[in-house]
């Protein structure tokens, strides 16, 4: 049942200098004594990096792992600069035991190594430790390096390779080493780490415009005849019903002018603005409000329900996805991946707002609860009940972890999908 082993510095050192020979050894040994002397006769040092007993705070990395401590260490690498390194290297060995420790004992729980001089104390091993945590989805790792000052370190591009490959995080590199970010690309998926251009916000807007346009019709007394939104007044409330109409009438319109004016290719210009049109219109958010509209009169089964949610905001989900997969030039086999998972988290999320409806409060968010049930809306806790719901929820939300899967299979980096379904709260 033992995963891994790791106990002990001297594991490191025997994995990494077993080969060298004796008289290389030797120096090693004396040089760590010698540094490791000063604790003691260097009253400097010793007042730097050994605290007195009752003003200690960190205990050891047990207690960061069972608790969520955080620990920052602080030391002056540039006075102190090979004694730093060491007393960083122990300490990383450490926390990488009581990680190793915590996964054979299948108590592993999620945590953060994050550090900014982390090639000053990487090490070969460092992949291994990696791979096996990010296996075991127990540990985040953030560090601040550069492809290149890794490689400088470790002097073993395969080893840089396989430490890079299993940053669950990934790095972030110095936008001045060009270098740097195109061989890191290579190694991550082909990641875009290049500067966002204005013509991606253009798009990104553009979205947002169209989305708030939604939101304020939605709001309208012929609509779901809200008075709250985001904590405050709702647009018709505060500016009268023919003002939040032209307001919406005037974002959607904008939204489109802002696509036809991006600098980007004419095919993909093309192809954002069918889409977009095909998520807002009769054949995506118009078609699952007027759904929600005739549904008040009516009870649905649960396929229409999943209809009318693919609809509303579901469609411009939808469509965030796939207008990021164009920007990137996807294969088709990618877009059709984007497009379902935006799909599955649309479905998600009417799923948990409609629960939220139930659940929720008006004051956390920010708009009035208990509304659908009174305007007698086809929602999921009406047709399942709450527990319903929340297994309803559950289930697309496994879907989706499984689709990550695939979409990991064919090069997209799911890093931050991944990170989006946390919105959902709900689990088993």
């Amino acid at each position: 049942e033992q995963i891994y082993e790791l106990n002990t510095a001297l594991d490191f050192f025997e994995k990494e200098f077993n080969n060298l020979d004796s008289r290389t050894k030797g120096i090693l040994i004396s040089e760590i004594t010698r540094i490791t002397g000063t604790f003691v006769s260097d009253y400097d040092i010793k007042n730097t990096f050994c605290s007195p007993k009752n003003n200690l705070t960190f205990t050891g990395f047990d207690e960061v792992l069972s608790k969520g401590k955080i620990v920052v260490l602080n030391m002056n690498i540039f006075e102190y600069n090979t004694l730093s390194k060491i007393i960083a290297t122990y300490l990383k060995l450490d926390f990488q035991t009581e990680v190793m420790y915590y996964l054979a004992k299948n108590k592993a729980k999620t945590s953060a190594f994050i550090c900014d001089e982390y090639d000053k104390f990487a090490s070969k091993t460092d992949g291994e430790f990696f791979s096996l945590s990010r296996e075991a989805k127990c540990i985040n790792i953030l560090s601040t390096q550069s492809y290149s000052s890794l490689k400088t370190t470790l002097k073993d591009d395969s080893s840089v390779k396989v430490i890079v490959q299993n940053l669950i995080n990934k790095i972030w590199f110095r936008t001045d080493d060009i270098f740097t970010i195109e061989e890191a690309q290579k190694q991550l998926g082909k990641e875009d780490k290049e500067k966002i251009s204005k013509s991606d916000y253009q798009v990104a807007g553009s979205l947002e415009l169209l989305h708030t346009y939604s939101l304020i019709h939605d709001d309208l007394p012929e609509m779901d005849n809200d008075e709250l939104r985001r904590g405050k007044p709702t647009n018709h409330k505060k500016f009268g019903q023919a003002i939040a109409v032209l307001a919406g009438d005037g974002l959607l319109t904008t939204s489109f002018e802002w696509l036809s004016l991006t600098d980007i290719d004419n095919d993909k210009k093309i192809k954002l603005i069918s889409q977009l049109a095909l998520a807002a219109g009769p054949q995506g958010m118009v078609s699952g409000q007027t759904d929600d509209i005739l549904g008040e009169n009516k009870k649905y089964n649960l396929e229409e329900l999943k209809h009318l949610h693919a609809g509303k905001t579901g469609a411009l989900l939808r469509y965030a996805c796939i207008a990021g997969g164009i920007l990137s030039d996807a294969s088709d086999k990618q877009l059709e991946l984007l497009r379902k998972y935006g799909e599955n988290f649309g479905l998600a999320f009417q799923i948990y707002d409609d629960l939220l409806d139930v659940i929720g409060d008006a004051k956390s968010l920010g708009k009035n609860v208990h509304k659908d049930e009174i305007e007698n809306k086809n929602t999921y806790p009406i047709l399942l009940g709450v527990q319903g719901t929340k297994e309803a929820l559950v289930e697309v939300l496994n879907n989706t972890e499984n689709l990550l899967k695939e979409m990991a299979n064919n090069d997209i980096a799911i890093d931050l999908f991944e990170q989006l379904l946390d919105y959902f709260k709900v689990r088993k």
